[in-house]
């Protein structure tokens, strides 16, 4: 593995060579490789070597670093935790703002009413379904090219978004057996309008360039709409809800164990259509649904939890090179707001177990995506079950 030659000079860093921000974790290094060890140590992650060399070039310079030998560099330098506390009560390192648009925050909710889209909810040909993605995507991309979302000269990165994730509580939640589909697809529209308005409330989110936004988004939605979905199931029924229950729309919530789902298909093809549904929906109740609602996470990690998510772009392509360093920056930050948030607020001495618990959920949240990508790539080559939006830019790849 390349190391830093002897006498390296104290601007730089000793894991990669780039330039140094100052001592982080007990050496010498830049904020990228200090944020790399953080969530590494903390979530106790296990690696694999990308060539099987355990020997790989881990340079700033290198091609697509390999983790596994990227984490034994920090280790080697002499990166450890110890002493993170005391690390905290230092000043925080000094990243650049983003510019702020000149509109002020409004008196009213930081997201803006999404008001009805006028889509049509699109019909089955067969057994694919097929709507108006180039009006959706218009109007999502107003949104990411918009100048009017509330802005703010807040120093916290998380404030902002937990404001914005704050809304009022239906004055009706009923728990339906059967859904129309084009019910949900008439909400589902809106909501990804929604999770547009949501990621422009963060400045370090509003100031990058249009398409990388657009990428971004396209590679986030589905992990917000899951977690925000279970969240808010917890936050308007309580904790005592059926673990299997889960708001489906704005004022609907189902079992997702035993709900149908009314496709309005063929009569002949809707059986299995549904079985296929009622597969991809049991997955999800177990692999993330249950452990979260288990969980009992709070509004700050909710949106740590989503932030994580939406700046973890490193496998997103295609992203401006200043787009993937604000991400580090952002990335370190949020941990170190959400540290505060445990230390200071909760006063908890050690959080290690509960903030491995918590990332564990995008582990099995990114599993669980997969599962549904490849069964329903499956169900549409078997003629079962299709939808067009799958099948298109709305999903950006950005697993490993």
């Amino acid at each position: 593995m390349s190391s830093s030659p002897p006498g390296v000079s104290e601007s730089l860093c000793v894991v990669c060579g780039a330039e140094a921000h100052g001592i982080h974790f007990q050496v010498n290094s830049c904020r990228a490789c200090a944020a790399f060890f953080r969530r590494s140590a903390v979530c106790g992650k296990k690696y694999k070597c990308r060539r099987a060399s355990y020997n790989c070039d881990v340079s700033k310079d290198a091609f697509q670093q390999c983790r596994r030998c990227r984490y034994q560099k920090c280790q080697e330098v002499g990166m450890t935790l110890e002493g993170v506390k005391q690390q905290s009560k230092k000043a925080p390192v000094e990243v650049a703002e983003p510019r702020h648009r000149t509109r002020e925050p409004s008196d009213s909710s930081p997201l803006p009413h999404i008001a009805s889209s006028g889509y049509r909810t699109g019909t089955f040909n067969g057994h694919r379904h097929t709507c108006n993605l180039h009006h959706l995507k218009h109007s999502i991309i107003s949104i990411l090219e918009g100048q009017d979302q509330p802005s703010t000269s807040s120093k916290s990165i998380l404030q902002p978004l937990i404001d914005a994730f704050r809304i009022p509580k239906p004055d009706n939640i009923e728990v339906m057996e059967s859904v129309d589909f084009g019910v949900y697809i008439t909400f589902f529209h809106e909501d990804l309008r929604r999770v547009a308005s949501w990621m422009m409330c963060s400045n370090h989110f509003a100031d990058l360039p249009t398409m990388d936004k657009w990428r971004m988004f396209c590679s986030f939605w589905s992990a917000y709409r899951s977690i925000e979905r279970c969240a808010r199931t917890t936050e308007f029924l309580g904790v005592d809800c059926p673990l299997a229950v889960v708001l489906f729309t704005e004022n609907i919530a189902v079992n997702l164990s035993s709900f149908r789902l009314k496709l309005g298909m063929e009569e002949a093809k809707e059986g299995a259509a549904l079985e296929h549904v009622n597969s991809v929906n049991l997955c999800m109740l177990n692999t993330f649904v249950i452990p979260m609602k288990n969980l009992e996470l709070t509004t700050e990690e909710v949106v740590f939890l989503l932030l994580y998510k939406m700046w973890s772009v490193q496998y997103v392509k295609g992203l401006s090179q200043s787009t993937y360093e604000i991400a580090d920056d952002v990335l370190t930050r949020i941990c170190d707001e959400i540290h505060e948030y445990y230390t200071r607020k909760m006063k908890m001495v050690n959080y290690s177990l509960r903030f491995s618990q918590i990332m564990r959920l995008l582990t099995e949240l990114e599993g669980f995506l997969r599962y549904r990508r490849n069964a329903e790539i499956t169900a549409d080559v078997f003629g079962i079950f299709g939808c067009e939006l799958k099948d298109s830019e709305f999903h950006g790849a950005d697993g490993e």
